[in-house]
């Protein structure tokens, strides 16, 4: 084929978040900037950290000490950050989510909605003794209520992995019996092609194997809560623990420490734990949404998935 399907004007072109970025950088276009990023990633990732004002502590020297190879590579060792705190800004009204369940239920949170939420569910976690380095998990559908969970979990400097509610026992007990969560967030029902199907079993037959479980937060997700005072181990609704909203209080990590733990598909044997930093993540999924996808302010962004 040699004619586009599509071309974009001078004036679109000049709009997009990559050209304005090329431009503070006193680079052309894209090509420019790809070589840039590709001979001194050093200097390409520091300029983006600075481009993008994210809130930090410390020096952004050296942004990669010397290694011979990459997957060695200390990156920014010198400077603290909170992934959550990145997220959580600029403090305004607008909305930050919108949620659609299978059975038709809308709800939609503000940005300030969502911050306080975080900050209650934050504290409450800092309260169980959750601290840096502890597995936090959510065995929990895609939607506001796990997004809230898991920017708990990363405002105290805790490491947040998940399964989704479809998983079975033995998948769930593969991959968070590696994990060993302190916490785990979870449904007791959940929506699945026009049924309401129950997940309260799966849930207490996993608890008392997991070493290290020391409480459930369930969430009243398909609407007919189960009773919690019969759980094998302490159990709270997780709606309880929001009617309290606060400011939340962020613990600086290292740019390299965990914020995320995934899976391998688990199809070649057991499934390999996956670590993100909450650095590494920050910086490339800003890349990404901003430079690669040109999401703006007041952008809707939907993205079809499950927490596995």
């Amino acid at each position: 084929m040699s004619t586009p399907l599509y071309q974009p004007s001078a004036n679109d072109i000049q709009a997009t978040l990559l050209q304005q970025f090329c431009q503070s950088l006193g680079l052309q276009g894209f090509d420019e900037l790809f070589d840039f990023s590709i001979s001194k990633p050093d200097e390409f990732w520091t300029q983006w950290i600075r481009y993008q004002q994210m809130p930090l502590d410390g020096s952004l020297e050296p942004a990669m000490p010397h290694a011979e190879q990459i997957k060695d590579q200390d990156w920014f060792p010198n400077i603290r950050l909170n992934l959550a705190q990145c997220c959580l800004r600029p403090e305004h009204t607008a909305p930050a989510l919108c949620e659609f369940k299978e059975n038709g239920e809308r709800r939609e949170i503000s940005r300030e909605q969502l911050r306080l939420a975080v900050g209650s569910l934050s504290d409450w976690l800092r309260k169980q003794g959750v601290e840096k380095g502890d597995v936090v998990a959510g065995f929990l559908p895609n939607g506001a209520d796990a997004i809230i969970a898991m920017l708990a979990t990363v405002t105290v400097g805790a490491v947040w992995t998940s399964c989704s509610p479809d998983f079975g026992t033995s998948g769930l007990l593969d991959r968070f019996g590696q994990t060993c969560p302190k916490i785990l967030f979870c449904v007791d029902q959940y929506f699945y092609n026009g049924k309401t199907h129950d997940a309260w079993d799966k849930v207490q037959s996993i608890c008392t194997q997991l070493d290290g479980l020391q409480h459930l937060v369930c969430v009243d997700y398909a609407g007919k809560p189960k009773a919690l005072n019969h759980s094998a181990i302490q159990a709270t609704r997780f709606k309880s623990l929001l009617e309290k909203p606060q400011e939340p209080r962020f613990e600086m990590v290292g740019f390299r420490d965990a914020a995320f733990i995934l899976y391998s598909s688990g199809t070649t044997g057991a499934p390999k734990c996956i670590i993100h930093s909450g650095g590494g993540a920050l910086v490339q999924l800003t890349k990404d949404h901003q430079l690669h996808c040109d999401v703006k302010h007041g952008d809707r962004l939907f993205y079809y998935t499950t927490l596995g």
